[in-house]
């Protein structure tokens, strides 16, 4: 999100945090010395905070260890944070959003009306993706859209409907196949939450790298639910983020809410 200044819009649009990181501890580290594990939630947060730290908006959090999760949310959130960055996976490779054993952390974003952005992993698992980096521009795709459609089933996203989830990468292909998702849900009545009633209550980045894309996110999700996102500084993500809505067919206010009016409402600046 951005920070407040009185330079001109098109300049401030620099001024918005670009998280381009997540921390998930790897099993290598949760197999570590106890003591040192109580604080890794905490210290390993506060060497990747970075840009956030500045402008006091979103922090990485580890979920993979649950020592020290908790102390983890409340010390960022008496910094003055308004929310955290958390793996698509919770324990490096493996781990749903939707383990009971995180049940608190969503108890907690809820409680505090925290803003929680969903990133995917670098998943390697599927040898499918090892070539022509299909990690990164597909298998990023996969595990975000896997991640967002469990927590849509399992009702989450209305049961702690006080957490804003932000869904990076542009919701990932959830916006494009949220009606196969409500076909699912209706071929298995009484089984699972209804996937539409989750799917409202997200707010997506605009990393999706063509207008006509953004255009379609946009009517899919509303204009107040998309934000200005580039996962910079990593190779796969977009090192010019105004141009995508600068050559859409939005209207200038509606572009503008995007560079930076529903950021600063989302993180109340």
């Amino acid at each position: 999100c951005l920070r407040r200044t009185a330079q001109p819009r098109v300049h401030r649009v620099q001024k918005l945090l670009q998280v381009g990181t997540v921390f998930v501890p790897s099993p290598e580290l949760a197999r570590g010395r106890s003591g040192r594990r109580r604080d890794l939630c905490c210290t390993l947060g506060e060497s990747h905070a970075f840009v956030s730290e500045k402008h006091k908006c979103i922090r990485p959090l580890g979920l993979g260890l649950r020592v020290g999760l908790r102390r983890a949310e409340d010390e960022a959130l008496d910094q003055g944070f308004k929310g955290f960055m958390i793996g698509a996976q919770t324990r490096a490779v493996g781990g749903n959003l939707d383990d009971p054993d995180l049940d608190p952390f969503w108890q907690m974003a809820h409680d505090k009306s925290a803003v929680i952005m969903v990133h995917p992993v670098f998943d390697t698992t599927d040898s499918r993706v090892l070539d022509y980096d299909m990690v990164n521009a597909v298998g990023r795709i996969n595990d975000q859209t896997t991640a967002l459609a469990r927590i849509l089933f399992t009702g989450h996203l209305t049961k702690y409907s006080n957490a804003k989830i932000i869904a990076s990468t542009g919701g990932a292909s959830l916006p494009y196949a949220l009606g196969r998702l409500i076909r699912n849900f209706n071929a298995h009545p009484g089984q699972y939450a209804d996937p539409r009633e989750g799917f409202a209550q997200l707010y997506f980045d605009t990393i999706v790298f063509e207008p006509d894309v953004l255009e379609f996110l946009v009517n899919r999700v509303g204009v107040d639910k998309v934000m200005l996102g580039s996962d910079w500084p990593f190779p796969i993500g977009d090192m010019e983020p105004r141009k995508v809505i600068d050559d859409c067919s939005l209207s200038q206010r509606d572009k503008n809410k995007l560079l930076e009016d529903n950021a600063q409402a989302l993180f109340k600046l």
